[in-house]
């Protein structure tokens, strides 16, 4: 009985942080008049990153809630579109060939209770040029370029409620 009362709180807790960052989401893209553009990520795609990848890797991939994040933001009266995002994170937005290697940052927290400890952040950082780029920031910017690319330029956001954009 208690594991099965530990997953149904870990899945309102999940459920609760997706909503609330669709209600971000909602706010800076109404606030901005802007589309919000996500990758298409299909149930074979998270099948195939978990095949042969280690244990816990394969365990937050299958805690992944991007396409629960993606419905909430469908149902908001903003203009959502899916965009294809292969090779989004492997070459910059000027066509450059990027390799990243890890960046470890190891920094002190302090915890509500006077405690201290330390925390690791693992970064995977690339340099292509004189630009230094992250993998998730470059793999994020290149999807929204490719939106533009698109034909988007030119289509302003519709107001009201939305259904799943559409390939252009």
């Amino acid at each position: 009985m208690g594991t099965k009362l530990k997953r149904l709180r870990e899945r309102s807790r999940k459920l609760d942080v997706a909503r609330k960052a669709a209600k971000f989401i909602e706010r800076l893209a109404e606030e901005h008049n802007a589309v919000v553009a996500v990758g298409r990520i299909t149930q074979r795609a998270k099948e195939k990153m978990e095949e042969d990848n280690g244990r816990k890797l394969r365990h937050r991939i299958h805690q992944w809630s991007v396409r629960t994040l993606a419905r909430l933001l469908e149902e908001k009266p903003i203009q959502v579109v899916e965009v294809g995002e292969f090779g989004t994170s492997s070459r910059t937005p000027s066509g450059v060939h990027i390799s990243f290697r890890p960046l470890v940052i190891r920094t002190a927290v302090g915890g509500g209770s006077g405690r201290v400890r330390t925390v690791k952040i693992c970064l995977r950082v690339g340099r292509a040029g004189d630009e230094t780029w992250e993998r998730d920031v470059l793999g994020a910017v290149n999807v929204g370029l490719r939106y533009l690319q698109m034909g988007a330029l030119w289509r302003l956001p519709r107001r009201g409620p939305m259904r799943r954009g559409r390939r252009w």
